[in-house]
């Protein structure tokens, strides 16, 4: 599957990431919550289209190694990136392809795949291109899986056009890229700068001109820069979805789980699914969204439309919640006050055991503190999973790292993916060696007795023990 036109993605790399709510599971969460039965991650057929270097398949694929992972991409240099780190040692169950959209129907199977992200791509290519990827994703989505599709959206969109009108006036005739970020930059620079009389159209602009000189200047180049840039409705991505046999579920964006649920009762032969979309709809003009990450599964599917924490019933809970001494809980910036004591204490005792998860149906009872859980989950506060953590807890007596973790160690990088797809800095040579070290074949004793990474002897059991706890560490 080659290509035969370098794209700028080959010319500027794209920064590597993993997006933790693209995660199969997350996906399996929600479809649960609306009373879907959800193919089982941890033997899922998973493809992504775009996928890049592949680092967010190949973060899934380390935590879910009875799976399997397909990623496709048009810009060749990413995905070879992405294959010489699984050539290092990394998950073997993934699969990165380089493939155009317009051709990917021809190779891919037939409700093929269990669960399906494209992630930063729908806004970003031609409207034939758009078309088309919505159609692979009607053709490769199976009986019962859940597709993930990310996009720049309406109104909030129209503020991020003017900003690239702007832009792109001020590069005309610059060519190099490193150039046009530069320039990019020194823009906004003066947008964000300029005197802006309490207009409010002017202060919008200065705000997001703020926003993005706080990116990194690869995704500059890319969202904002590129040939293709086109926002969309949900109402239009909704019917995009219809014209390919799929439904809307919900949105995997923080805040936003609840969205396939509705909120005031339904007049007397009202169509629920017209109703949610029009809801969302509503929503984001008043909220002046953004971005939106739509869910969708095929039509034959109906998801449940009002709230059943019953659902809630089969699935985990943990959380990294800290509680002050004044009882009150903290998330990065925010606060909450929990004045049920009972479930506040449940989450105070899921933070002291983070990343352990625990079961739902053990530790919150009733409708009302399961509807809180819930409120929270769609906060981010706390992680609802399909089942228990795929990591182990304790030290095994041959500690094995994930192979991604030694592919990235191998590699030279600093900052690697853990087992429950977060990114971790880990700037110490020593423990870097450690882990690498870790393999599987050595007992702690044995890993104590080489020279090799440096490492204290009498400090490796903690540390082991430590890197147990921040999710390196295969069960």
């Amino acid at each position: 599957m080659k290509m035969t036109t370098a794209t700028p993605y080959d010319d500027v790399a794209y920064p590597t990431a993993i997006f933790q709510q693209t995660h199969p599971d997350r996906l399996a969460v929600l479809a649960t919550l609306h009373g879907l039965e959800a193919p089982d991650i941890r033997t899922a057929r998973v493809l992504e289209i775009g996928c890049g270097n592949g680092m967010n398949l190949l973060a899934f694929a380390a935590g879910l190694p009875d799976a399997e992972f397909h990623g496709f991409d048009q810009a060749e240099t990413p995905i070879a990136r992405g294959n010489e780190l699984a050539a290092l040692g990394g998950p073997q169950n993934v699969r990165l392809d380089t493939l155009d959209i317009m051709k990917a129907r021809e190779v891919l199977p037939e409700r093929g795949y269990d669960y399906i992200i494209a992630h930063g791509v729908y806004a970003w290519v031609p409207d034939f291109v758009r078309e088309e990827m919505m159609r692979v994703v009607g053709h490769c989505l199976s009986d019962r899986g859940v597709a993930f599709v990310s996009y720049n959206a309406k109104p909030g969109g129209h503020i991020r056009m003017i900003m690239r009108d702007m832009l792109r006036h001020e590069l005309q005739g610059i060519e190099e890229s490193d150039a046009k970020i530069a320039a990019t930059l020194a823009e906004l620079k003066r947008i964000s700068e300029r005197p802006h009389d309490n207009d409010p159209v002017k202060i919008a602009v200065k705000a997001q001109a703020d926003a993005m000189l706080e990116r990194p200047s690869a995704v500059l180049f890319h969202d904002e820069l590129g040939g293709a840039y086109h926002p969309q409705s949900i109402t239009e991505v909704v019917a995009a979805s219809d014209a390919v046999g799929l439904r809307f579920l919900t949105d995997a964006g923080r805040n936003r789980h609840l969205d396939g649920y509705l909120i005031e009762p339904l007049t007397d032969g009202a169509d629920p699914e017209a109703a949610i979309v029009r809801q969302a709809q509503s929503d984001d003009y008043s909220a002046m969204r953004f971005f939106r990450q739509t869910l969708l599964v095929r039509a034959e599917n109906r998801p449940q439309r009002q709230i059943d924490t019953a659902q809630m019933q089969g699935l985990w809970i943990s959380t990294e919640l800290t509680r002050d001494e004044k009882g009150v809980f903290h998330s990065g910036k925010d606060s909450l006050e929990i004045k049920d004591d009972a479930l506040a204490n449940t989450l105070e005792q899921l933070s002291s055991m983070f990343p352990q998860r625990l079961p739902v149906a053990d530790h919150v009872d009733g409708d009302d503190r399961r509807r809180a859980v819930l409120s929270m989950f769609s906060e981010w506060y706390v992680d609802l999973c399909s089942g228990d953590e795929p990591f182990a807890l304790d030290l095994p007596e041959r500690p094995c790292t994930s192979p991604l973790i030694r592919a990235q160690i191998a590699r030279g990088d600093t900052r690697i993916c853990t087992l429950d797809h977060r990114l971790l800095s880990i700037e110490q040579a020593e423990l870097r060696a450690l882990l690498l070290a870790a393999d599987g074949t050595r007992t702690v004793a044995e890993l104590q007795q080489m020279d090799e990474h440096g490492f204290p002897a009498d400090q490796i059991p903690a540390a082991l023990a430590a890197s147990a706890r921040r999710a390196l560490i295969c069960r």
